[in-house]
């Protein structure tokens, strides 16, 4: 009876002890944070940020913000390119808006970057897009407070696990962390245009849909059927605003098994791009990471050349 309770003692400790030590290794490295970003564009006097409304007095639009909210979006370098991400049908509508992302520079004053030219992923199955950054006239990366992934060639000679984790190596059940700016809450707006951070939100993969999907999706008031094209479903609520918000599989300290012994539990990846919320269901739609280089390969310059062979290598 000794022996079995002492056995007992133990196991909880160890529990407790692995516990503690896994609950400081989940989540995301602190520079991850600032690589998500606000995607806004600048209202036009006299018109609200809410579609098919008016101001119902002069005051009411001086106390009105002066950018609004369209969506999230994360920086990404690739061999010396910086690249914004996001949503095909948020970046289109720079052909009615000028959108601009907000970052803060080193003296805490949020500052607007110009979207440019942007491609979508060369399949219209996949709601992913990028656009080239253009910084402000005379200022340079390092005056801001931002940070991107750097996905170029010495990183992958340093660290060949990309940051990319594919759709093929995800599984149904892992953790994943959804971040970005879900700006339609109530309330959450204003404290979105007053503080440089996104709202963080956990989940599961709750179902994977390799290839092309028929997909019943409402807009409005219409039921539209599409065809998606690499997508998982994710057990976490998100709300308009999270549109291009990065998805990362999540850190662990407890390995499932060896059927995916060439990437690494124990560090996050992005495993794709926020494209839907599913209504009334608290499920997500995420076109995976695959569409991501796919679709910066469009741009001149983002073919990173192979490292150079190591002495080992002939």
């Amino acid at each position: 009876m000794t022996t079995s309770w002492t056995r007992r003692i133990i196991l909880a400790a160890l529990i407790l002890v692995l516990g503690a030590t896994e609950s400081n290794s989940i989540g995301l490295p602190d520079e991850w944070e600032r690589a998500v970003v606000y995607v806004e564009y600048k209202r036009l006097p006299g018109t609200p940020c809410q579609l098919n409304t008016q101001f119902k007095s002069a005051d009411e639009e001086k106390t009105a913000p002066e950018y609004c909210p369209v969506g999230s979006g994360f920086l990404m370098g690739i061999c010396g390119k910086s690249l914004l991400f996001s949503n095909r049908h948020i970046l289109s509508m720079q052909s009615q808006l000028p959108l601009v992302v907000r970052v803060k520079n080193k003296v805490g004053e949020f500052v607007r970057w110009k979207v440019g030219a942007w491609l979508g992923n060369p399949h219209p199955e996949v709601d992913i897009a990028a656009s080239l950054v253009e910084l402000p006239q005379g200022t340079k990366i390092d005056d801001f407070l931002f940070t991107y992934f750097n996905e170029d060639a010495n990183r992958k000679d340093n660290e060949p696990q990309s940051f990319f984790v594919k759709l093929e190596d995800l599984r149904v059940g892992d953790d994943v962390i959804l971040v970005g700016y879900p700006s339609s809450i109530p309330g959450i707006l204003e404290i979105l245009q007053m503080y440089d951070a996104p709202i963080f939100r956990a989940g599961i993969i709750s179902l994977k849909l390799p290839g092309v999907t028929r997909v019943r999706m409402q807009e409005g008031q219409a039921s539209v059927e599409k065809h998606l094209k690499d997508i998982f479903l994710i057990d976490a609520w998100s709300f308009p605003g999270n549109s291009g918000s990065p998805v990362f599989l999540q850190p662990t300290m407890l390995r499932y098994d060896d059927d995916r012994p060439h990437i690494n539990l124990n560090r996050p990846y992005i495993a794709g791009i926020q494209g839907a919320s599913i209504a009334n269901t608290g499920l997500t739609l995420v076109y995976a990471a695959d569409g991501i280089e796919e679709t910066a390969s469009q741009f001149p310059g983002t073919q990173c050349p192979p490292p150079p062979p190591t002495k080992t290598q002939k």
